[in-house]
């Protein structure tokens, strides 16, 4: 039985485009690497990730569920049938049927700073983007730390970790004039 942590779906949700035209960016890419269940999600200008323990059965291959939005659910876990190629099912209080995306997903990793340098300069944030990483951290705090930049042109990386999840987002600074 594959379980999916669905209190982190409902969260990484949150960084789910919703762009017709990039369709393989309508779901959350879930897949399992090194003894962990990763969980991503973007739009291309915020990505959020968790990397969570795996319970139950680990997965063969890498999936992106096109869910939109959050689902209720009471348990943690949910379990997760992939139907066929095109559909699967989570069930968690209720039964909720998603499309499963054929596509490739981004490798995110390429988006992450690669020199782990807290920011040295000012830099401006879409005010919604930072809205969606309130919601996600849970917690003002995630807000006042200094991300992870390269430069002022690079992405912002904030890393925490909450009950046992490490979640990650990367923001995209504003391309503001001087």
């Amino acid at each position: 039985m594959i379980l999916l942590n669905m209190n982190v779906m409902n969260k990484v949700v949150l960084g789910v485009s919703k762009d017709p035209v990039r369709y393989y960016l309508n779901g959350i890419h879930v897949y399992d690497k090194d003894g962990f269940r990763y969980y991503e999600a973007t739009d291309g200008h915020i990505c959020f990730r968790a990397i969570d323990q795996i319970e139950g059965d680990a997965l063969e291959g890498d999936y992106i569920i096109k869910m939109q939005s959050a689902v209720k659910s009471k348990p943690k876990y949910a379990e997760l049938v992939i139907a066929d190629k095109d559909t699967a099912v989570i069930k968690a209080d209720t039964k909720n049927a998603f499309d499963v995306i054929d596509g490739n997903y981004p490798d995110i990793d390429r988006i992450y700073p690669k020199n782990r340098e807290f920011a040295k300069f000012y830099v401006a944030f879409q005010p919604e983007y930072m809205e969606k990483l309130k919601k996600v951290y849970g917690d003002i705090k995630i807000l006042c730390k200094i991300p992870f930049m390269e430069d002022s042109r690079s992405s912002a990386l904030w890393e925490w970790e909450n009950d046992d999840t490490k979640y990650s987002a990367i923001l995209m600074p504003l391309g503001l004039e001087a």
